[in-house]
């Protein structure tokens, strides 16, 4: 078995009697278990009930959901058919966003722990440096996305696979029983790790180091050394190279979704492919290991968090760096009486570099950018260890009187769990926003047509896609399970117009592959939309948007091909609401609910609705936020007979902006087409004309 006692320091001394007194306060090991624990729900499940979903959980989850076991094999088939198998493994966990956001925060424990567990076995006469490293391993600020549970869930299953098979083989290594256990477990989840997913796959190399360690404990010259490393390794590196032979001789869809780019740069330019390799390299390896922990200490103002956010923030803070004082000085050990660092601690720091090194190859050779934000920190998953090996490393190097590199971490600590609310809190506007989008869609289309692709603005929001959206497009309007066929697509017009909408020509097919299903439609079968909140969503008329300078340029081709008979109105009222397991109850009525229902009515040609709707709207404590939102009720006031009222909420939507006008001019015509002429009607168009410029053609 593993000697888990700290050194033992010479009898009758000062230093002794310290360190015996010290000793005696300690907590048991065990207790990293609840630490790790109450740091995670510290840093990442105060905003639980009140996040979502987010970029591809959506997809996942309606794959999962509406297509079944099949929908996900064929979805995984050309991605990472193994790391498939979980998902099928978790389906039981059903669409309810906080069983997501449990699980997501129960594997970053698990991980945490797993880590702990390596480090301890590692190290086995110090109990320091697994515990730092495990602690700051779950609030790693490098990686901010763990609100987007159900992807990264099940990165971490991944992760703490590949870190638990250095822990089994550690145990095997120190004895611990059953060793052929241990080994068959190690020997497993490295299997698991390799055959996954790409982001940890170098990091087995990571293995051999770990290795050099533990044969440096004994006796021997580097000769014999070196062998025993290799008979160890020897059975890894077979597993290794038999998961590069599937991926590159069985798998053929190994790199459909990602390409070796770097490679074909260096066919091309070899020189000065490579002249720049060591920069990115050194550029990456700084932000993972060094730059991400600075940026815990960008607190931004209350202006920005909103006062009761901002108090809430502060207080997690100060109660995290508390808790984690008391819990590190407890676990302490005592102070060395040598300036000279623990072996343990030159280890860590050439673990670490290599670690960071090794972690970076799977994006430098797809050139994949590294980054901090959305979605790139991704990325920063593979530099963890790395990143928290140095971390420790140094902690071990900081001065030890009055126990400064402890406090010290206990603050990093704390203003990590600081910054992982901080994003917790943008992901839970983000999900307030998406959650008005869908109510505000559902309202104002009852239904629609299959085979009908909606196409969009970039919307506002932070952490989805196109991509995403179509995932609870096709789950809200169709809500009982689908086959192959999916009936909606949605587009973001400026990532699309020359892919998947084919250059907006009329009459041209569409055909989208979404993996799990297909869909197939055509560019006369466009439902177009706009939504820049807070303004309110709005379904593009092919009359006035089409001249509204207000609009992306591609967005007023969208509004002229955009038809919004597609829209049907005959569905019982509420059956294709957003699931309120996801999105909650509905949100109370306010000016966006009363201008969808008078748009609605207004397709309908219900004037006597949208007057009702209007007397309600313009009466409430809310307000436009958009000047064109008063077109419908110019036209509904029109066809009422309200001239004066038509006349006096055009000259307001002209004033709050000029650039009004030609949609205010489009709607008068279309008015003067539709309305039965009289002699107000034409008092009102000529003093329109006259105040607006507007030349509308009586007919």
């Amino acid at each position: 078995m593993v000697d888990m006692e700290p050194p033992k320091i010479p009898e009758d001394t000062h230093q002794h009697r310290l360190s015996k007194r010290i000793v005696s306060w300690r907590l048991p090991e065990w207790s990293i278990l609840p630490a790790l624990l109450v740091l995670c729900l510290l840093s990442y499940a105060v905003l639980i009930p009140w996040l979502g979903y987010y970029w591809d959980d959506w997809v996942f989850l309606w794959i999962s959901q509406k297509l079944g076991a099949e929908g996900l094999v064929r979805y995984f088939e050309t991605k990472r058919p193994v790391w498939g198998l979980f998902y099928q493994a978790t389906r039981f966990l059903g669409e309810e966003p906080w069983r997501w956001q449990v699980f997501g925060l129960f594997w970053i424990w698990v991980s945490g722990l797993a880590l702990w567990g390596t480090l301890r076995m590692l190290w086995p006469k110090y109990r320091h440096p697994a515990m730092w490293a495990a602690l700051a391993f779950v609030v790693y600020p490098g990686f901010n996305q763990q609100a987007i549970a159900i992807c990264y869930g099940h990165f971490f299953i991944i992760l703490s696979s590949y870190i638990f098979s250095l822990a089994a083989m550690l145990a095997a290594l120190r004895g611990c029983k059953p060793t052929r256990l241990w080994w068959l477990l190690s020997f497993l989840f490295s299997l698991v790790n390799l055959l996954s997913m790409e982001y940890f796959f170098l990091l087995e190399f990571l293995r051999p180091l770990i290795l050099w360690v533990v044969a440096s404990e004994h006796a021997g010259g580097i000769k014999q050394r070196l062998l025993a490393v290799v008979r160890t390794w020897l059975p890894y590196l077979g597993l290794l190279l038999g998961a590069v032979l599937w991926r590159t001789l069985v798998f053929e869809h190994q790199t459909t979704n990602y390409q070796l780019d770097f490679l074909d740069k260096l066919r091309q330019a070899p020189l000065a492919t490579l002249a720049g390799l060591p920069g990115t390299i050194a550029d990456d390896m700084w932000m993972a290991g060094v730059g991400a922990w600075t940026r815990v200490l960008q607190i931004p103002g209350a202006g920005v968090l909103g006062r009761q956010t901002a108090l809430l923030m502060g207080g997690l803070i100060l109660l995290a760096t508390l808790l984690a004082a008391i819990y590190l000085l407890l676990q302490r050990e005592p102070i060395r009486a040598s300036l000279k660092p623990e072996p343990w601690v030159l280890q860590a720091f050439g673990l670490g570099l290599a670690g960071l090194f090794l972690a970076g190859w799977p994006f430098w050779l797809t050139e994949l950018p590294v980054g901090l934000g959305f979605p790139n920190s991704r990325f920063s998953l593979s530099f963890m260890m790395g990143a928290v090996l140095l971390l420790v490393s140094l902690l071990g190097l900081l001065p030890q009187h009055y126990r400064f590199n402890l406090l010290f971490f206990a603050v990093l600590l704390g203003f990590s769990v600081g910054y992982q609310f901080e994003q917790s809190t943008i992901y839970r506007r983000d999900w307030n926003n998406q959650r008005r989008f869908f109510w505000q869609l559902a309202w104002r289309i009852p239904a629609l047509q299959p085979d009908t692709a909606m196409v969009s603005n970039d919307m506002p929001f932070s952490f989805n896609s196109d991509n995403s959206f179509t995932a609870p497009l096709n789950w809200i309007f169709t809500p009982y399970p689908v086959s192959e066929r999916m009936p909606y697509m949605f587009y973001y017009v400026s990532n699309r117009k020359d892919l998947g909408l084919r250059g907006l020509k009329p009459d041209t097919p569409i055909k989208q592959d979404y993996l799990a299903a297909q869909f197939y439609g055509s560019t006369n079968d466009l439902v177009g939309i706009y939504y820049y909140p807070p303004g309110c969503l709005r379904v593009l008329d092919p009359e006035t948007d089409a001249v509204n300078a207000t609009l992306p340029v591609l967005l007023r081709q969208v509004a002229e091909m955009s038809d919004v008979d597609r829209i049907r109105s005959d569905a019982p009222q509420g059956i294709y609401n957003p699931p309120g397991s996801i999105f909650g109850e509905e949100p109370q009525h306010g000016w966006c609910y009363y201008f969808q229902k008078a748009e609605l009515a207004r397709q309908n040609g219900d004037w006597e609705e949208v007057g009702r709707l209007g007397g309600i709207a313009f009466g409430l404590d809310d307000h436009p936020n958009d000047a064109l939102e008063r077109l419908v009720f110019i036209e509904g006031y029109a066809h009422l007979g309200d001239w004066q009222r038509a006349l006096e909420l055009s000259r307001q939507t002209v004033d709050i902006t000029a650039l009004a006008q030609p949609p205010v001019c489009a709607l008068w015509q279309r008015i003067s087409r539709t309305v039965e002429p009289t002699l107000e009607m034409g008092h009102a168009i000529k003093t329109l004309e006259d105040e607006l410029g507007c030349s509308i053609r009586q007919e």
